[in-house]
């Protein structure tokens, strides 16, 4: 198996060296000078070997696994030429294109939050000035920014403030959806994979406090008003041919409406860490899936919890060395991280 990857998904690569023969870890470096903090991510892994030609060692792979976005044309290309590939494909836009998103909802008469799409920076504060808040701010490109609550032009300023000082003049032409807050009861989802079309059972319903915790349950089939979600997009996905991770995050309201917010194409951060451990025939699962047929995952436990750990010190753009007692080592899944000499380092990476 060979993992095209980033840096994220260190923990998919070693828990396939669990059941394939060999694991390949493949980052690309397209940076006009290369640097060696990201030439040394993913070295000294027990099970994982570091590869720096996709192309020399892609001959000697049974399956390719793309566990995140934005190579859904090279997935689709290996395709064509017969490889055997994990990844959402072509389906990924509709997580990384949320005006395409929004077309597909409204297409699929599924409920949508009143929505305006800004055009520039102006555009916005237009629209923000007169409407007022609360609103959210979705953009579709995340380096710039992750979604934003506004509440009103004062509270708004210093992050308006670091926009133009990051940004510039491109904030002239930035696209931005800015939709009206759902009053709902609770926050639902599917966590699993998707087939063409098709969604695996034994998935994982979650509840999740932003950025710091995750709790779930294993469940033999998704709720009806998450299923009702899966079902309306199955024809989307299967005439884009997707095959990989999938997640949905459903706001549904006291009357029952259940508003499709977030999409998630591709391996989920949480819940991603947490299905390696979860399932027993997580090998076997990742290779039916590339190879078109509905898995059905094997849990080993009912319930899963996952919380996240920060650094300033390492978000500040600084090595960062990691100690942690050996009986804890499975249950640590790491990012953009090394071992050398038995100790283990986190490299900074964008």
């Amino acid at each position: 198996a060979m993992i095209y990857d980033r840096g994220l998904y260190l923990h998919l690569a070693e828990r396939l060296a669990q059941d394939f023969k060999e694991v390949y870890y493949y980052l690309p470096q397209s940076e006009p000078y290369p640097t060696s903090k990201l030439h040394n991510i993913g070295t000294g892994i027990k099970g994982v070997k570091r590869v720096h030609d996709f192309w020399g060692h892609l001959p000697e792979c049974d399956i390719i696994i793309f566990p995140d976005t934005y190579d859904g044309s090279l997935q689709e290309y290996l395709r064509s030429k017969g490889h055997v590939v994990f990844g959402s494909g072509h389906g990924e836009q509709v997580e990384t294109d949320k005006v395409f998103f929004m077309e597909c909802l409204d297409k699929l008469n599924l409920p949508i939050p009143k929505t305006y799409h800004a055009e520039g920076i102006d555009d916005l504060l237009q629209y923000l000035e007169k409407e007022g808040g609360p609103k959210w701010l979705k953009g579709n490109t995340r380096g710039d920014f992750e979604t934003k609550r506004f509440t009103d032009m004062d509270h708004f300023q210093p992050f308006l403030d670091d926009l133009r000082f990051r940004l510039g003049h491109r904030l002239d032409s930035i696209e931005i959806l800015v939709q009206d807050p759902i009053d709902s009861e609770c926050e639902a989802g599917y966590d699993g994979f998707c087939v063409d079309g098709a969604f695996s059972g034994n998935c994982l319903n979650g509840y999740e406090v932003k950025d710091k915790a995750f709790v779930a349950s294993v469940q033999e089939h998704p709720a009806p008003l998450v299923h009702a979600i899966n079902e309306a997009f199955a024809p989307v996905f299967k005439e884009l041919g997707y095959r990989g991770a999938y997640s949905t995050e459903i706001r549904i309201t006291k009357d029952g409406t259940p508003y499709y917010i977030d999409p998630t194409t591709r391996f989920g951060s949480p819940p991603g860490e947490l299905m390696s451990l979860l399932y027993e025939n997580y090998g076997h699962v990742i290779w039916q899936v590339a190879n078109g047929v509905l898995p059905f995952p094997q849990p080993k436990k009912k319930y899963g919890a996952q919380m996240i750990l920060t650094s300033d010190w390492y978000r500040e753009d600084h090595d960062m060395y990691v100690e942690f007692p050996d009986k804890y080592r499975d249950n640590l899944k790491l990012s953009n991280y090394y071992v050398k000499d038995g100790k283990t380092f986190i490299v900074p990476n964008d």
